[in-house]
């Protein structure tokens, strides 16, 4: 096990538009925060979203859509996301959707669009030096 204490805790709350990449926002929204790492947790809806299942190799990715006249529930969307060696932000989402008729489907958020908002909480925290060497899988 490896361990990095984290200090400095502040939080930033976003409601991500109608049409957005929700990726794309934590990751404009963590720029401002200018922070090491952030935790990421939110709900609301999305149009339509790309989520992948992991395998131990890599991704088996789905595309959801809602039924007709409906949109996917964000019933919980968590994660973090780290800035990587070469000072991009790095975010990592699962997504815990739901369509009609009580249907539930979960993983890795790939890719979605919001639709009609996205209400997420990030809390930022400093940390010791090293951080980034524990998610480097990310970027290698």
């Amino acid at each position: 096990m490896q361990i990095k204490r984290l200090q400095g805790l502040k939080a930033m709350y976003l409601k991500v538009e109608e049409g957005e990449n929700p990726l794309e926002a934590v990751a404009r929204a963590f720029e401002d925060l200018d922070t090491p790492f952030a935790w990421v947790q939110g709900i609301g809806g999305f149009l339509r979203a790309k989520l992948g299942i992991f395998t131990g190799k890599g991704y088996e990715v789905e595309e959801i859509r809602p039924r007709q006249g409906y949109i996917l529930e964000v019933l919980s969307l968590k994660g973090n996301v780290v800035r990587g060696p070469d000072g991009r932000p790095y975010p990592h989402l699962h997504a815990v959707l739901s369509r009609s008729a009580g249907e539930v489907l979960g993983g890795h958020l790939l890719e979605a669009e919001v639709k009609p908002f996205l209400e997420l909480v990030l809390v930022a925290a400093e940390a010791e030096e090293g951080l980034a060497d524990l998610f480097k899988h990310r970027w290698a």
